[in-house]
Order: C-alpha cells, then structure tokens, then sequence
C-alpha cells in the first residue's frame, strides 16, 4: 500500500461503489442483458453497469432504474445501453404545488387586508 495514499484509496472505493449504475425491474416476457459477450436472459433485480446492453423480445419489456431514481423503459424490440450517469426527463409537479400555495396564499393575505380597511374603526 505504499505510495497509495488516501487519494487513491478514496477513489478506489468511489470507483467501485459506481460499477452498478442500475437494476432491470419490471421484467416482462423475455428481456436479455448482453455485457460484451453475449446476450443473456435476465430478470427483474439484475444489476446492470454502464456498456451493459438491455434488450427486450417482441412482447417483452422492463425497466433500467438508476441509483438516481431515474427510468428507462425498454420496449419490444428495443436494445437500450445503460449510461454511466442519466438526467431524469421527467418535471418534478412539487415546484408547481408549492408554487401555487404561496400565490394562493398571498391572494388570500391580500383580500383579507383590504376587507379590513372597509371597517370601520372600533372605539
């Protein structure tokens, strides 16, 4: 271990902690995995890493989950490679709702302030 140093021990556990970039989930019908030596017949909870080719049969399909949470379906007929790293395509809705609830708020704030001013002063 000389000459390793923490660098290269920290990287080393980094680098194999992203060796599984993904699970097959979902597997429907006949899904295959080829990892450079062939295709081979998979099912659901399969790891998968980055160059892995996934394949689904006609009338097969699955899902790639990433550690992210991101999704990629693979559809009959469909060869998808898992990507080291993958952008979700998907619009969080929680920005909206929140979004919504402070202008509803602020709107609700607002006509109940210029009701007050409508009453009359108490004594």
């Amino acid at each position: 271990m000389r000459g390793v140093g923490v660098a290269g021990i920290l990287g080393a556990i980094l680098f194999s902690g992203a060796a599984e970039a993904a699970q097959v989930q979902d597997v429907q019908g006949s899904v295959l995995v080829n990892r450079g030596a062939g295709f081979q017949r998979t099912g659901s909870g399969a790891a998968v890493t980055a160059g892995d080719r996934v394949m689904a049969s006609p009338g097969g399909s699955a899902k790639i989950v990433y550690d992210n949470g991101c999704v990629r379906v693979v559809e009959p007929g469909a060869v998808v490679v898992v990507q080291q790293t993958v952008e979700c395509n998907t619009t969080s809705v929680v920005p909206y709702l929140i979004g919504g609830a402070v202008i509803a708020g602020g709107v609700g704030l607002a006509i109940g302030l210029s009701n007050d001013k409508d009453k009359p002063a108490s004594p």
